[in-house]
């Protein structure tokens, strides 16, 4: 019996030694198990964090493609702009001469509604005079007032001669401006 106490004295230091042993590994299969938990969730973080850097990739791509558009905007609006500027521009350079052509003309006939009176007053200084008879071709033409005085070269009242003379020069100048417009 007493090697039977022995045996069971032996088989339980073993049995005590192995449920010490199998306590601790039980407790190194909790932590064990708790380390995988902890990676599993780090896993699960890191992955939501790659697929947020892939989604950051189309991101980034998608706000590459609405600058690159937004910039091609802005140039065209840029390029839209300065041909309206330069339009303004000559719009204006038009304008201007425009009113230096009315201001030139209105001179122009304000001079010659000078000469017309000063012409009429010379007239109306000498009604004894009459026109001459010019011929065009074989008929002759009679002139359109029969009281109307032309002076002629080498009248004493010359005045008139050259009244005549600006007038009809600037008749011819006026009709050469309104046809220079009509071309322009």
């Amino acid at each position: 019996m007493a090697q039977a106490q022995a045996q069971k004295d032996e088989a339980q230091k073993i049995f005590d030694t192995e449920s010490a042993k199998l306590q601790e590994l039980q407790t190194k299969l909790t932590e064990a198990k708790q380390a995988l938990e902890t990676a599993k969730t780090n896993a699960t973080k890191a992955n939501n964090h790659y697929e947020s850097l892939l989604n950051a990739d189309k991101n980034l791509a998608q706000a590459q493609t609405a600058y690159d558009q937004a910039v091609l905007a802005y140039n065209k609006v840029q390029a839209d702009l300065a041909t309206a500027q330069a339009k303004l521009a000559s719009a204006k350079q038009t304008q201007q001469q425009a009113q230096a052509e009315l201001a030139k003309a209105k001179q122009e006939q304000m001079t010659l509604m000078n000469f017309e009176k000063a012409y009429q007053a010379a007239q109306s200084e000498n009604p004894a005079r009459k026109l001459n008879v010019h011929t065009v071709g074989n008929e002759k033409q009679q002139p359109a007032k029969k009281n109307n005085v032309l002076p002629q070269m080498g009248d004493k009242n010359s005045l008139a001669g050259v009244v005549l003379g600006m007038t009809t020069t600037l008749t011819a100048l006026d009709t050469a401006i309104v046809s220079r417009r009509k071309r322009s």
